[in-house]
């Protein structure tokens, strides 16, 4: 039975080797697809953000107190001098009381910075060995920016199988932002499906 593995952003780097059934699928040839959304299958030789700013940026984003980029939010938030300073910077992105109450701002906040702690240690665990081929067809939807470009480079070298390459219109990070982009990458995983589901009979 075919079997299809999506990633994204960040997670498609640590779900390969969190995920020992997706890294046995992928890696030894069995019949799987691996679809990466903006992500890459090792980390590029370029500086990227800690999965910590990853985490708050979607979080902020996505309960809408949040309208610029990841890099404008690191600036912001690390041009404080302490980390108390940093805190209360952060804190100016708390929705209003009535919305979301402090007890719960402060367990969103705290189950957030849990889960980039966890990718990120799963990332630094394994950044040395991660160099094992992919096996399966990769689709990449890289972003229409440097940091894609990147990511293609990166995934093509691991990659020993057939690769479709699919540019989005969205740069790093802001594929999953809003609901246009969102509806085009689930055409595009549509049509991604079908084709490997026809090619497999």
């Amino acid at each position: 039975m075919l079997k299809f593995y999506l990633c994204s952003v960040l997670l498609t780097y640590a779900a390969l080797d969190a995920n020992e059934d997706c890294a046995f699928v992928c890696r030894l040839g069995e019949e799987a697809v691996l679809i990466l959304v903006d992500g890459p299958a090792a980390l590029p030789a370029i500086r990227l953000h800690e999965p910590t700013w990853y985490a708050l940026f979607y979080f902020l984003r996505e309960i809408g107190t949040l309208q610029c980029s990841m890099n404008e939010l690191v600036d912001q938030v690390t041009s404080a001098t302490s980390p108390e300073a940093q805190l209360e910077v952060l804190n100016e992105f708390q929705p209003a009381l009535d919305k979301l109450p402090q007890a719960s701002w402060d367990m969103a906040v705290h189950h957030v910075l849990g889960r980039a702690a966890t990718v990120a240690r799963l990332m630094r665990g394994s950044a040395a060995e991660h160099q094992a081929m992919i096996r399966s067809p990769v689709t990449l939807m890289q972003s229409a920016d440097d940091i894609g470009k990147r990511f293609d480079q990166v995934t093509k070298a691991l990659c020993c199988s057939t690769m479709q390459h699919i540019k989005l219109g969205t740069s790093h990070t802001q594929s999953l932002l809003c609901d246009e982009s969102r509806q085009e990458i689930a055409r595009l995983l549509r049509v991604t499906i079908q084709r490997a589901l026809k090619q497999s009979l």
